[in-house]
């Protein structure tokens, strides 16, 4: 069974939009089942279904979230990034929160620092520190804004144990 499928300026007309709009929302996967032919060409499935538009129930923006936190919407972000808002989670590449906004707090180290002064803390190099940071071998190491947070004291957890006992083929 064939699936119809529409061209841009037809999707634009379903969705309402104008055929730049529906382009991006083609590049940020934001159309059910569209994908791209060639170079130039999207193939999207009709009835043209937006699925930035499934919103849960109960949920706000980092924007409405702010407002009930009483700080600012970039500050949420970083929140909810860090974890530290409660049933926080991405949808359609933004945030939605449930409300009312539960903040969670934990402890946090007196400062944090960046990989070149975690290197030195360390001894080796920042290369080595974003590896570790990567394989969660940094405790309480995040990302905030594309840049590593780690908080001092650099406290490097153990390797993951790997070691397999070997059974002997001698009897």
């Amino acid at each position: 069974m064939h699936t119809r499928c529409v061209a841009i300026d037809e999707a634009a007309i379903q969705l309402g939009v104008s055929t730049n709009r529906v382009i991006k929302l083609c590049q940020r996967g934001l159309i059910r089942g569209a994908w791209k032919k060639d170079y130039y060409t999207w193939v999207i499935p009709s009835p043209v279904e937006r699925l930035d538009r499934h919103w849960p129930d109960g949920c706000v923006t980092t924007g409405q979230a702010g407002k009930e936190l009483g700080v600012r919407r970039r500050r949420v972000w970083e929140l909810c990034t860090l974890g530290l808002i409660q049933g926080a989670r991405l949808v359609a590449g933004r945030w939605a929160i449930p409300s009312p906004v539960v903040r969670v707090d934990r402890p946090s180290p007196d400062r944090y620092v960046g990989l070149e002064e975690a290197a030195k803390e360390l001894g080796v190099t920042r290369q080595r520190v974003w590896e570790l940071c990567q394989l969660g071998r940094i405790q309480g190491a995040h990302l905030i804004i594309e840049r590593w947070a780690i908080p001092s004291p650099v406290v490097r957890l153990p390797p993951p144990d790997r070691s397999r006992r070997r059974r002997s083929t001698n009897p």
